[in-house]
């Protein structure tokens, strides 16, 4: 019995040094490799924007999404070495939501931003500038649609069909899906000061922080087309 018991122990022990080795090994691989795969590529905001441009676009063309701007981009090899890599660098780390390629070549013919108000007015004004001004540098339509939770499929291929039409220079990008809603925020205003309802009131200053956007975006579209040292991009960027 003392033989079987200490045959056991031993066995249990192995086991047991077996099964630390193991968790050791794959918490070192963990060290080395600590990545999880994502369920989608899209967040909900994304997936929704593209389940409707999947309905609205042509048979003509393939949605590619987060695309880099250094595959889209390329920095004129006129400039030198040390401008093309500054330019570079403010492109490198950056990448759009989706860009409509022509389904038999992936020749690229639109890019589409989607305008998030959920941020601070300041830097949704400078990223809109930025790709404003980069895009039309580099001759490649921009539409820019508002975050929402349903799309009009006629008010897309209305777009895309703006955008097959553009004259490359064009300085205003419209931003699609976004009335004006000055009117509207007013009257949520009267509404919530009258009613005294929380809700209410949420709403009236969520559409008056989306009537600023609106006026700050328009304001800053209008100067796109002026010289600008300050704007960072070179006006001989092409398509890569």
């Amino acid at each position: 019995m003392i033989l079987v018991g200490m045959i056991v122990l031993v066995g249990l022990s192995a086991i047991g040094i077996y099964v630390w080795n193991e968790r050791v090994r794959v918490a070192q691989r963990a060290d080395e490799f600590p990545y999880i795969k994502r369920k989608y590529l899209c967040n909900r905001d994304e997936r929704t924007f593209f389940r409707y441009l999947v309905k609205a676009i042509s048979r003509d063309y393939l949605i590619l999404t987060k695309v880099r701007m250094a595959d889209i981009l390329t920095v004129d090899r006129a400039l030198t070495d040390k401008k093309r890599f500054e330019f570079f660098e403010k492109i490198a780390p950056r990448h759009v939501d989706f860009v409509l390629v022509d389904r038999a070549t992936t020749e690229i013919k639109m890019v589409v931003d989607l305008f998030n108000d959920r941020v601070s007015n300041t830097k949704l004004v400078q990223k809109a500038i930025f790709m404003d001004k980069l895009f039309q540098a580099a001759g490649i339509p921009l539409m820019r649609f508002r975050l929402s939770e349903n799309y009009s499929i006629a008010d897309l291929k209305k777009a895309i069909s703006d955008a097959e039409q553009r004259v490359t220079g064009q300085s205003e990008v419209p931003t699609y899906a976004a009335p004006s809603l000055r009117a509207h925020a007013r009257e949520m205003s009267a509404a919530a000061g009258t009613s005294g309802n929380s809700g209410s009131r949420r709403r009236a200053r969520r559409l008056s922080r989306d009537t600023d956007n609106e006026r700050l975006l328009g304001a800053q579209s209008k100067a796109l087309s002026a010289p600008s040292d300050n704007a960072g991009v070179p006006s001989r960027i092409k398509v890569a």
